[in-house]
């Protein structure tokens, strides 16, 4: 008798065990999150960006807020739904796995207790810009083979303007002459410097490092913020082109708790080195300056002014060191030179 009845306890557990599926299961771990109104194969439509500050939806290489931001997802993009729903690593969230043209990534459901993606049944799916689904290299090797100079002729000079329109036309002038869209940027570009000789230009977004040839528009993704192992609210902000031409100072934004700061990295253009961080992120914004010969780059911190490390042993000496002088009644706010 006391088998049979430890058989049907056994039985019964069981049973109970059974009845709970894999969607109970996440539902319950979800708790805290929206319910999920997608599901695989639908099309959604961005709502809402990630963070009011930063453009667009955040979209990751995993379900949650860990790691870096693969792409920037502008809002009203319509997407396809491949994966999901699945609860974020936060348990305050689902996620969906989507495709944004050529790239596939993880884009939240809910921003603050807000849908930020809805169902758009129906709706056509956005083609992206072919900067934003650019994949970065895997390791920065040589771009700089076969750059050419589209105007110049034998000994003559040109002078050549590197700009953006509003919407993101990346354009470029010669002489005067009316600018010629080479490509498009989504997000608008931040910063854009020509290179030393004027054949190439670097460009910086919220997505990344780019490198676009001057004649012919061709386009390289040097670096984004899954090479640089950048965070969410980090960005690249300012590109300085390095004497040379063959390395160039970046300058990486960081949003935290409302405090905006900024660090200075090396970025090798052709292959020879790995980037690094150059300061200890005590810069204020746009602290790289260059030369009028165009021969020296410096940056300056709330203590000194310093010429760019030549590599990352390099410990440069100074050019002018001071004494911060602080702000106000502000014990944290110190005057920075301008």
């Amino acid at each position: 008798m006391k088998r049979s009845i430890a058989a049907i306890c056994v039985f019964v557990i069981a049973a109970c065990l059974m009845t709970i599926t894999p969607v109970q299961a996440q539902t319950k771990a979800c708790a805290k999150a929206l319910a999920p109104r997608l599901k695989k194969g639908d099309t959604a439509k961005i709502n809402l960006p990630t963070a009011k500050e930063l453009p667009g939806a955040f979209l990751k290489t995993e379900p949650g807020h860990e790691g870096p931001v693969l792409r920037y997802v502008p809002v009203g993009t319509v997407v396809q739904v491949t994966e999901g729903p699945q609860c974020g690593a936060e348990k305050n969230a689902y996620w969906y796995k989507v495709n944004f043209g050529s790239l596939s990534g993880w884009l939240s459901e809910a921003v603050e207790k807000n849908y930020a993606l809805e169902p758009a049944p129906g709706a056509e799916l956005t083609k992206p810009s072919t900067t934003t689904t650019a994949v970065a290299l895997n390791c920065i090797k040589p771009v700089l083979t076969g750059m050419s100079n589209p105007v110049a002729g034998s000994g003559s000079k040109t002078l050549r303007i590197a700009y953006s329109t509003v919407d993101g036309n990346f354009q470029i002038s010669e002489n005067g002459a009316l600018g010629r869209t080479l490509t498009n940027f989504d997000p608008t570009p931040l910063a854009i410097d020509l290179a030393p000789d004027g054949s190439a230009a670097l460009v910086v977004n919220y997505n990344g490092v780019y490198w676009v040839d001057a004649a012919n528009g061709s386009v390289v993704l040097v670096a984004d913020a899954t090479t640089l192992r950048l965070p969410e609210f980090a960005w690249p902000d300012n590109i300085m082109w390095l004497p040379g031409g063959r390395r160039a100072a970046l300058e990486i934004a960081t949003l935290q708790n409302g405090t905006y700061g900024y660090s200075i990295w090396s970025i090798s253009i052709d292959g020879t080195q790995a980037p690094f961080q150059v300061d200890t992120g005590a810069q204020p914004r746009d602290s790289l300056r260059r030369s009028m010969q165009g021969d020296k780059v410096v940056m300056w911190s709330t203590q000194d002014i310093s010429p760019f490390p030549v590599d990352v042993n390099d410990v440069a000496t100074p050019l002018l060191e001071f004494t911060p002088k602080g702000n106000g009644a502000d014990p944290t706010s110190y005057n920075v030179p301008a």
